[in-house]
């Protein structure tokens, strides 16, 4: 590995061949060195407390200022009334109009859970823009359900069981936690610089877009594991398959 050990914001070099759409809803810089997934349930009140009393602050300091890439990803839980109609309408959204619009939607839902229903969500998903006819086409296509359904499956895996769950660079955040959580785990992955790694002997760099057998690509990305000290620092190569999520080769 080539590493510094620096406090500071720091930049990854790569080449990406290609400009490809995001497979997920995110915000912040899609080359941040801090991505935070989140797997979520939109109806889930433990949700909406994480939204109300960490989710700005998170925003403003790591998120806004390029740090962290934050990465949405459904898991609604069986006895939430509204989780999977939720989690259709907002895959709805996104794949329609993009991640504005899906965060709009997001925003609104999580500011007025308590008076989530099947009638507001629709009347919140037109406000987005979307229309009526894309809607009710959208909201019954097997596919969309089928995705959600794949975020569950691949949560899962992850050993994901409750909402929210995040993982940080790989590492894991259970449930609503106060902003000084968030703020310790990303500050300590913002201390080490990982530029590029050899994985079977070939150099590759962050953001390289790889050839496989039968034709393949994968997406190299570098990621951290936070420990208590640099010393105990893994790293790892995360190889991303679009259909398939992310294979981790750890080191």
């Amino acid at each position: 590995f080539e590493l510094a050990l620096d406090e500071d914001t720091f930049e990854v070099s790569g080449n990406v061949e290609e400009e490809t759409p995001e497979k997920y809803p995110y915000l912040g810089s899609k080359n941040a060195p801090v991505i935070i997934e989140i797997y979520t349930d939109l109806d889930d009140p433990f949700t909406e407390k994480f939204y109300l009393e960490t989710y700005s602050e998170l925003k403003e300091k790591y998120i806004s200022t390029g740090k962290v890439k934050y990465v949405f990803k459904n898991f609604p839980l069986g006895f939430h009334d509204f989780a999977e109609p939720a989690a259709v309408a907002t895959k709805c959204v996104f794949k329609e109009l993009g991640n504005s619009a899906f965060f709009e939607l997001h925003d609104t839902i999580l500011e007025n859970q308590g008076s989530l229903s099947i009638q507001n969500l629709k009347k919140w998903t037109l406000e987005t823009g979307m229309s009526e006819t894309t809607y009710n086409s959208c909201i019954v296509d097997p596919s969309i359900k089928d995705e959600v359904q794949d975020e569950i499956a691949q949560g899962k895996t992850l050993g994901v069981s409750g909402t929210p769950w995040f993982f940080i660079n790989g590492e894991t955040v259970i449930g609503y936690q106060p902003f000084s959580v968030f703020e310790k785990v990303i500050d300590y992955s913002l201390r080490v610089k990982v530029e590029e790694v050899k994985l079977n002997g070939i150099t590759v760099s962050r953001g390289d877009v790889l050839d496989v057998n039968n034709g393949e690509t994968i997406e190299v990305q570098l990621q951290v594991h936070a420990f208590e000290t640099i010393d105990k620092a893994r790293f790892q190569v995360s190889l991303h398959r679009p259909e398939a999520g992310n294979i981790y080769t750890v080191y």
